[in-house]
């Protein structure tokens, strides 16, 4: 199957169909909120920052949920990407 992929330069709430996200910073800040881990254990998302402005991209779980028992996570390195996946009403990166 082909996975889904996509560039940002604002905000974005991921959806089922997304996987990989290239957010670009060069005009501001960039939020990613991802959708309830609850009922879609094993999506994968994969979110990278592609620009080199001193800009981040921050990622959201959704509610209460946690990014690795985090409330966010913030990426600010050019070319940095993480890999996140649901897992029992959580996010992990892997």
């Amino acid at each position: 199957r082909q996975m889904c992929i996509r560039d940002r330069s604002s905000s974005i709430t991921l959806v089922a169909t997304d996987h990989t996200i290239l957010c670009d910073c060069q005009l501001n800040n960039i939020s990613v909120n991802l959708p309830t881990a609850v009922g879609i254990d094993g999506q994968i998302f994969v979110i990278k920052k592609v620009d080199s402005t001193g800009n981040f991209v921050t990622i959201f779980p959704s509610g209460a949920e946690t990014i690795d028992a985090a409330s966010l996570h913030i990426i600010n390195t050019t070319n940095e990407s993480i890999h996140v996946q649901a897992y029992n009403g959580n996010w992990f990166i892997i």
